[in-house]
């Protein structure tokens, strides 16, 4: 994961089988309130579960759902890492 100054990442630097907060979503408002209807919001805890074979896409749990989501998707959404959820 590459690291910057105020310990956020993009969620497709996140590894399989780790925790993250989502921070902020960046992007056009039609993208931002697509993924903040799917739970993707600040404050909401993203579990990364598995990768597909080719490495795109990525399966997320939020809010106790599965979501896979392309890492061009997963780039705009900004996250810290967290070693446990607040929100599983």
């Amino acid at each position: 994961m590459k690291g910057h100054n105020n310990g956020e990442f993009s969620l497709d630097e996140m590894p399989p089988g780790t925790w993250a907060e989502v921070v902020r979503v960046d992007g056009p408002l039609y993208w931002r309130r697509r993924l903040y209807a799917l739970g993707f919001r600040p404050g909401v805890s993203v579990y990364v579960e598995q990768t597909a074979p080719l490495g795109d896409p990525v399966q997320y749990r939020v809010l106790d759902t599965w979501f896979a989501l392309r890492r061009q998707e997963a780039r705009r959404i900004r996250v810290r890492h967290v070693s446990r959820p607040s929100n599983p």
